[in-house]
């Protein structure tokens, strides 16, 4: 009945006395969940069922007399935040010292869930750490890890009970502490449980003192200790924590190497990774490493292998111990040994012809590692082309599909047997064609070799299966205009049955070019109402690529601007903004979209109005609009799209400023181009107001801002020349990339620099002066751009002929010609006039 009330949701109907008979059935624990679900869904409705449901809960935790069923399920009803928790809060926390364990557990996971509204009852959480239950513990410690920081002013608390006298209560206290913030300055005191007696208690601390990482660095010693411990799941645990710790091991990697020997193969399994994530500490040990290779146990010589690929180059010296498991016995080891061979470089070179042998691996895991490998050591692969092309013809289809995959990735080395692979599309076997069709696709690429062949591909189009044609159409779509003269067998296809064989013709159509593609317009734009998403995606993008020709069909491609699919939408959305003056008439449905409820449309949205420019003007107010909106790259987007508009973005040119404060960095470069642009593009004045806008920018933290900011004053001309002063003091900007930009921005500026020259003489002395050599040359680069107006630096400039830089030494050089070029007895010697 539970089961048919919520899944019919006819729970309106029923009454409190119907609802406490149902609860009061004796109900199974599976049957109580589902009427736990009844009430999280219907928690917070109106009706009489609503009203029945929390009428039950209050009988149930006011009285406590009702089967425990209805407890639990009462208590873990009001476990939800919100709802009416905050209500019966203490009521739940009253049931903490409930005799039934099931009423228990659901109190503290009700209480766990409930957060801040459950910090008053931590203590009486922490109190049941030593129940003499053990689920009551274990429901108490999941409770605390889940209150997380609430429970951290009883970390102490907790933390006395390191010393109870019950052994399981120790434990639980050790498992509290691992998951309760604040527990780190008891790391002492958890490592102290190292040599209890029980070995719960030590496995419980090894595990907490691993989750502390680095903070258990000053007990390296206690727990390298445990690695003799009798206990099996202690030692190895605490091999695995050694190698958590990290650096802080290295003077105990001794004793870790000595675990490689252990006779529990979990100890020597946990040695070897506790020794891969030493990284290169644990390089003066991979001949130890390596020796876990012939280890009797799987797991072992799997760990043994991994860490030896996290170590690179230094597993070179047992290369041929890592090839001799390319026979091991398990699938995982095989596989494990392909990948390292493959990046292991020259010196696996002898042992490429083992990798070959492994195309023919019973293990379709395997075949496809050993292709990998292959592709990996393509230079020495190409040495055993025919090797591995005598693979072609093996009875095994599954050999057969590895080899045409493996001479794919050999290129044009595979070349000379183009035409047996092209034999293999009429294998029986639909993976061996699926792999022959992509590997002939792929020498399309990087070749011709598999023009002659094309014909046979597009023969593909007719197969029976689906899948296959679809690879057809793949390695039709990267042959290109090869394709050419199969132009109708592919519009064909747009008619099949199968939606990716429809998606396929229509990508492959996309890449055709108007020459070939052009003539089918119609057939393409037809697919506007496929049925399938992806189809009418990729139609919307193929007739993007055949311009004007798709004039006729703008009105299909606007309808999908209303498409059920976001990425059709967005899709048609980007295309009508590249299709530019036949989009115009459709530019009110495109804004329409600006308040579309998923960002990624907003963003395309405004990025094609802004690529329609002017046309956009009337929507102009709607895009500054989403200067607030809450995803920072439509913020972004708008802000482009307005620098596009110019004068018709004048008006908000306050507003456009005021994202110079955004809390996105990208939003606030974004800001700093567009009122660039503004001030370039549009009325005089604005020029003036951007500037200064901008030049605040100039002592950003964010170094791309202040990058940003100098590269567009230096485009602003006599709009920017009042901050010249600014712009000059950021050729000592730490970042090379802004000083870089104010050099650039101060040379396009000098023409302007005559009215601001005392300041600039200020600036520029000191710049000549600072610690920085760098600096001392931008500024040097700077003077020399300037020509006469750099004479007063003319002593500076000379001093630094012997500064201890050579770069600023020819720099100070080359300053001095030019400035020397510069004066003639007509001028003057002086940036400042005469008198």
């Amino acid at each position: 009945m539970a089961a048919r009330i919520y899944h019919e949701g006819s729970f309106h109907d029923i009454s409190e006395e119907l609802l406490l008979h149902i609860w009061s059935m004796g109900l199974s624990y599976r049957d109580m969940a589902t009427v736990c679900c009844v009430s999280r869904r219907w928690h917070r409705e109106a009706g009489a069922g609503a009203a029945a449901l929390r009428a039950v809960q209050d009988r149930v935790l006011e009285e406590q007399r009702v089967p425990v069923t209805v407890t639990v399920g009462a208590v873990e009803a009001l476990g939800v935040p919100g709802c009416r928790s905050a209500l019966h809060v203490g009521a739940i926390a009253a049931l903490l010292k409930d005799s039934q364990v099931y009423v228990f557990e659901a109190a503290a996971e009700a209480l766990g869930a409930l957060g801040e509204l459950a910090a008053p009852y931590v203590g009486a959480i922490v109190a049941r750490l030593k129940d003499a239950d053990g689920d009551v513990r274990r429901a108490a410690v999941e409770a605390l890890r889940e209150l997380g920081e609430y429970a951290a002013p009883h970390v102490g608390a907790i933390a006395a009970l390191l010393e109870h006298a019950d052994d399981y209560v120790r434990e639980a206290a050790v498992d509290a502490l691992q998951g309760v913030p604040h527990a780190i300055p008891y790391a002492g005191a958890i490592a102290a449980r190292l040599e209890d007696d029980s070995d719960t208690v030590r496995l419980a601390a090894v595990e907490a003192l691993g989750s502390m990482g680095e903070h258990a660095a000053p007990h390296i010693g206690a727990i390298a200790a445990v690695l003799e411990d009798g206990d099996e799941n202690v030692a190895r645990d605490a091999v695995d924590v050694l190698g958590q710790i990290g650096e802080h091991a290295g003077p105990h990697m001794g004793v870790i190497v000595t675990r490689l020997e252990d006779a529990n193969e979990f100890v020597r399994q946990a040695a070897v990774r506790a020794l891969e994530a030493l990284g290169e500490h644990a390089l003066p040990h991979v001949g130890a490493i390596a020796g876990r290779l012939e280890d009797a146990d799987v797991f072992v010589r799997e760990s043994a292998l991994v860490a030896l690929k996290q170590l690179g180059e230094h597993a070179a010296p047992h290369v041929g111990a890592i090839a001799a498991l390319l026979e091991d016995g398990d699938e995982f080891v095989r596989h494990i040994a392909l990948e390292v061979l493959g990046e292991l470089g020259d010196c696996a070179a002898p042992h490429v012809g083992a990798m070959i042998a492994r195309l023919e691996d019973a293990d379709a895991m395997v075949r496809g590692a050993a292709v990998e490998a292959l592709k990996d050591q393509l230079k020495h692969a190409i040495q055993h082309v025919e090797a591995i092309a005598a693979r072609l013809e093996h009875a095994d289809e599954h050999v057969r599909e590895a080899t045409v995959n493996a001479l794919g990735t050999l290129g044009v080395h595979a070349a000379p047997h183009v035409g047996a692979i092209a034999g293999l599309l009429e294998d029986v076997h639909i993976n061996v064609r699926c792999s022959a069709l992509a590997a002939l696709g792929t020498l399309g690429i990087v070749g011709t070799c598999a023009v002659p062949h094309v014909g046979a591909i597009a023969a593909r189009l007719e197969d029976g299966e689906g899948r296959v044609r679809v690879a057809a159409l793949m390695a039709l779509r990267k042959l290109s205009e090869h394709a050419a003269p199969h132009v109708g067998a592919i519009v064909g296809r747009l008619e099949d049955d199968h939606g990716h064989v429809r998606e396929g013709a229509m990508l492959v159509l996309g890449t055709l070019g108007e020459e070939h593609a052009a003539p089918h317009v119609g057939a393409i734009a037809a697919r506007l109402e496929d049925a399938d998403g992806s189809v009418r995606e990729a139609t919307v993008n193929a007739l993007g690529t055949l311009g004007v020709h798709s004039a006729p069909h703008v009105g299909a491609i606007a309808a999908r601007l209303e498409d059920a699919d976001l990425d059709v939408k967005v899709s048609a959305i980007n295309i009508l903004g590249s299709l530019g003056e036949c989009a115009v008439p459709h530019v009110g449905a495109i804004a329409a979209r600006l308040e579309d409820a998923d960002g990624c449309v907003r963003e395309a949205t405004v990025n094609a109005l802004g690529t329609l420019g002017v046309h956009s003007a009337p929507h102009v107010g709607a895009i500054v609009g989403l200067l607030e909106d809450a995803d920072g790259d439509v913020r972004r987007a708008a802000l482009e799209a307005l620098g596009e508009l110019g004068e018709h973005a004048a008006p908000h040119m306050g507003v456009i400023a005021a994202r110079l404060e955004d809390t996105d960095g990208d939003v606030r470069r974004a800001a700093v181009l567009t009122l660039g642009e503004l001030g370039e593009r549009a009325a005089p004045h604005l020029g003036a107001i951007a500037a200064r806008a901008i030049a605040a920018r100039l002592e950003d933290g964010d170094w791309e801002m202040r990058q940003a900011a100098v590269e567009t004053l230096g485009r602003l001309g006599e709009y920017a020349a009042p901050h010249l002063g600014a712009i000059a003091a950021r050729l000592g900007d730490e970042s090379t990339s802004v000083s870089e930009g104010a050099v650039e921005a101060m040379e396009e500026l000098r023409d302007h620099a005559v009215p601001y020259r005392g300041v600039l003489k200020e600036v520029m002395s000191a710049l000549l002066a600072d610690n920085d050599a760098h600096t001392r040359y931008s500024a040097l680069r700077v003077l020399g751009s300037l020509g006469r107006h750099a004479a007063p630096h003319v002593e500076a400039i000379r001093a630094l002929l012997e500064d201890p830089s050579p770069g600023v030494k020819i720099a100070a050089a080359k300053t001095l010609e030019d400035l020397e070029a510069a004066v003639t007895p007509l001028m003057p010697l002086s940036f400042l006039p005469v008198g």
